[in-house]
């Protein structure tokens, strides 16, 4: 079962995401990257043995666990680069499925990550150009619930600090409660948006939420960043006289002294 993946999008970088939901120890980690290595590295030989990618770390979170890779091809390997995303999350989405896998060589790969997957590992997220799947331990599908869920959204809230040595990394501040969702961007990006420091944004992407209360934690595979008007301290006085007051009705300033005198 295969299928011709889209052309990619050059303004984004092409990135695949591994998410392990529960109790993760780093045996656990270290064993799910061992079969994220030779996942990657059996597709890529598979579907692109002639093209030069690279694959560099380029976000890490804690507690339930992941790890986004984006790919640096060589010039020139940029539709390679993204076919192996886009079979890397149609395996994710075939595993989900209990389906066979859509590229023969993600077997070995596969399966030493659903090895991990157990009764402290709930679930294995596999994400690549936006589309995957979720696998279940018997443990997670008896819970009936993931800690976590992706899908495309947005977050909206104010634009603060800047993380990370390589400035890949922002924090938006919700404006609901004020929360802090981390949004992992590219280079150009991070640059684009230096002036909107201390500004209300809206960001789109695929949003990481808690699947229990909704909130997000990370927006990656950002796809835009967009900036909010704001208004000047003191605007809210030249909304004085938008409406009059009735004929014979006393002046704020009266009202109030009447309500202090009664």
């Amino acid at each position: 079962m295969t299928s011709e993946a889209a052309s990619p999008d050059v303004r984004m970088p092409t990135e695949i995401t591994l998410g392990l939901d529960g109790e993760v120890t780093i045996e656990d980690f270290n064993a799910a990257m061992r079969g994220l290595q030779t996942l990657v590295s059996d597709l890529t030989k598979e579907l692109a043995p002639d093209a030069q990618i690279e694959w560099v770390i380029s976000a890490l979170s804690g507690g339930s666990a992941s790890a986004t890779l984006e790919a640096k091809p060589a010039e020139g390997d940029e539709q390679a680069a993204y076919e192996v995303a886009d079979a890397y999350g149609r395996v994710g989405m075939a595993l989900e499925r209990n389906e066979e896998l859509p590229v023969a060589a993600a077997v070995r790969g596969a399966n030493l990550i659903r090895r991990v997957i157990g009764s402290r590992i709930l679930s294995a997220s596999f994400v690549g150009n936006g589309s995957g799947g979720v696998v279940r331990s018997t443990a997670g599908q008896k819970a009936g619930v993931l800690a976590h869920i992706e899908s495309r959204g947005a977050v909206t809230g104010y634009l603060d600090t800047l993380e990370g040595h390589r400035g890949l990394k922002v924090v938006v501040y919700e404006l609901t409660d004020g929360r802090a969702v981390k949004c992992h961007l590219s280079e150009e990006q991070t640059e684009e948006i230096r002036d909107l420091w201390k500004t209300a944004v809206t960001v789109e992407g695929l949003v990481r939420r808690d699947i229990a209360t909704g909130r997000a934690s990370s927006v990656s595979d950002v796809t835009a960043v967009i900036p909010h008007e704001t208004t000047e301290p003191g605007a809210w006085r030249n909304l004085a006289g938008i409406a009059p007051r009735p004929e014979g009705a006393p002046s704020a300033e009266e009202a109030i002294r009447r309500a202090r005198d009664e």
